[in-house]
């Protein structure tokens, strides 16, 4: 499958699957992910403490890499 195709089919899917997520650990992985901001600029637009942003983000990561292998 060209990369192309494959990017445009995973975006949306995987788009779904961060909205399932809770809340926090969805605005946590969009900011340090997808947003590339550090651990400190996230926590203080979350207003919690970075060491919660970085659990968030990996029980983000670790429920979407659940899914993905699921599914795949």
């Amino acid at each position: 499958m060209p990369p192309s195709l494959e990017a445009s089919l995973a975006g949306p899917a995987l788009e779904q699957l961060v909205e399932q997520l809770p809340a926090v650990q969805a605005k946590a992985l969009r900011l340090t992910v997808c947003e590339g901001l550090s651990l400190r600029a996230a926590a203080a637009q979350l207003q919690i403490s970075p060491m919660a942003v970085q659990r968030a983000q990996k029980k983000a990561l670790a429920a979407l890499s659940q899914q993905l292998v699921g599914a795949g």
